[in-house]
């Protein structure tokens, strides 16, 4: 059975990925929404503080999540039961692991003569633990990178083929693990930066 998508419902999910995508890049451009936290002295007035790889990833998995589920929505005409444990678990992962960052910098902003760095650029800044690149920051990256590439690469090809009932892909167990591994491990590491 091929799908059949109304015409009005690929208009409302272009629209509001549009605008969900240029409310992210505004709020993330505009805000320190996505900026680590903590005393900040800027070296010039239009200095910034550094992108946080907790908040990036997670505004990530969450952006693709709803754009997702619209999409599931459009075609499938529902939305009951469409997002699979393993989802719930990389998006939940995103929350404790974004959550785990902000205790950990505000334990750390508690020292005295501590000062969260001007940013040098999104991919620096996410990549680099304020020295230098870092093993545990570029695994988690490369990790997320994959796996959400993964996620839409799946998607697109269910939509190519248009057969069957459109659903996010239910990664195995293993993947799940490994990602949790890898966002612990940030957590760990990031303790000691």
């Amino acid at each position: 059975m091929r799908w059949v998508i109304p015409e009005y419902r690929l208009w409302i999910l272009g629209c509001v990925t549009l605008v969900l995508a240029t409310l992210l890049t505004l709020v993330a451009w505009r805000t320190d929404v996505l900026r680590d936290a903590g005393a900040f002295a800027p070296p010039t007035p239009a200095a910034k503080p550094t992108y946080s790889l907790a908040r990036v990833q997670l505004a990530l998995w969450t952006f693709s999540v709803i754009i997702a589920f619209l999409l599931l929505w459009v075609v499938n005409g529902k939305t009951n039961g469409i997002i699979p444990t393993t989802i719930l678990g990389f998006l939940g992962m995103s929350v404790a692991t974004t959550l785990g960052g902000s205790l950990i910098d505000t334990t750390q902003a508690k020292a005295p003569d501590t000062v969260v760095a001007a940013s040098r650029g999104l991919w620096r800044d996410i990549l680099s633990d304020g020295t230098a690149i870092t093993l545990h920051r570029l695994q988690l990256v490369l990790w997320l990178l994959l796996v959400v590439t993964l996620f839409w690469a799946d998607l697109i090809q269910q939509v190519r083929t248009g057969k069957g009932v459109l659903a996010m892909p239910d990664f195995n167990a293993s993947l799940l693990a490994l990602m949790g591994i890898t966002h612990g491990t940030y957590l760990g590491m990031k303790t000691l930066e």
